[in-house]
């Protein structure tokens, strides 16, 4: 990957997990199902209020740590892109560059976290750029049309925006040899991935 255009993306925190703050947002995009508390039901009416819809998600993972499919802190790690273990690893790698968009008032995804994570980066040696957007005046109606999570933001425009002085950037690097392939050591696995053809090839090692 050569560079990251990120709008409003949220990052999971390893200490959610060590608290078992189940209920969390982050959390949610793993989902247990109806597991832990009805986490996972969800509720809709339909346009005419008369009848209400009940539905959950199913899900691979369990949070029974007596299960084979026990989602441990180390499954949580791999999915935790702000995991400093991780980014140390990913830096001696190629480097992509980085720009992000995200509103102080998103009541989603954490504006503090996402600083966090951009200020790990650039100490990492990234290139890492985030636009904070934290002015009613920044909402244009077109490109940004609220600071609510996502902004509402046009994707088309973000990329049209964003997209050249990226590629102007990429063609200025210095063309280096990198190896296609990457591994991420946890107390419990180590994840490998590595670049075939057109493909991503994923393997998991019991330690």
């Amino acid at each position: 990957i050569a560079a990251v255009i990120d709008n409003a993306a949220w990052n999971l925190k390893t200490e959610i997990f060590d608290k078992k703050l189940y209920t969390d947002a982050a959390f949610r995009t793993i989902s247990f199902g109806k597991e832990i508390a009805n986490e996972g039901l969800h509720r809709a009416h339909d346009t005419q209020k008369n009848f209400l819809f009940c539905y959950s998600n199913t899900t691979k993972w369990t949070s029974d740590e007596s299960l084979p499919n026990y989602f441990s802190r180390s499954r949580y790690e791999i999915r935790d892109v702000a995991f400093s273990g991780h980014l140390a690893t990913h830096s001696q790698s190629n480097k992509p560059i980085y720009v992000g968009y995200h509103s102080s008032e998103d009541n989603i995804a954490n504006l503090d976290d996402k600083i966090s994570f951009y200020e790990n980066l650039k100490a990492l040696g990234y290139d890492a750029t985030l636009h904070v957007i934290n002015k009613q005046s920044q909402v244009d109606g077109k490109f940004i049309k609220n600071l609510g999570h996502g902004m509402d933001m046009s994707i088309k425009t973000l990329i049209l925006k964003e997209l050249p002085p990226l590629l102007e950037k990429l063609s200025k690097q210095k063309k280096s040899k990198v190896k296609k392939q990457i591994s991420y050591k946890t107390d419990e696995w180590i994840y490998s991935f590595k670049e075939f053809g057109s493909k991503i090839i994923a393997k998991c090692e019991k330690i």
